[in-house]
């Protein structure tokens, strides 16, 4: 009896950390509204410290995470 009981309450403690997850409606990942300006193909290239990501289309990144994708040519 003790058993189905702690066996209960785990059941009913995982689900709840799972629904509070659920609702917090936190994207991962969400950056902070001023690195979300537009950042052109040329202008990350010149960046310092942005790296050209070896993908089709190319993908450059910048240290504090904005991306631009390589125009086609």
């Amino acid at each position: 009896m003790k058993a189905s009981i702690l066996s209960l309450l785990l059941v009913l403690t995982l689900a709840g950390c799972r629904t509070r997850a659920a609702v917090s409606g936190t994207p991962p990942q969400q950056l902070p509204s001023d690195t979300k300006t537009a950042l052109t193909w040329d202008d990350c290239v010149k960046a310092p410290g942005a790296v050209v990501e070896q993908t089709y289309p190319e993908i450059c990144v910048t240290p504090d995470g904005r991306k631009a994708v390589r125009p086609k040519q």
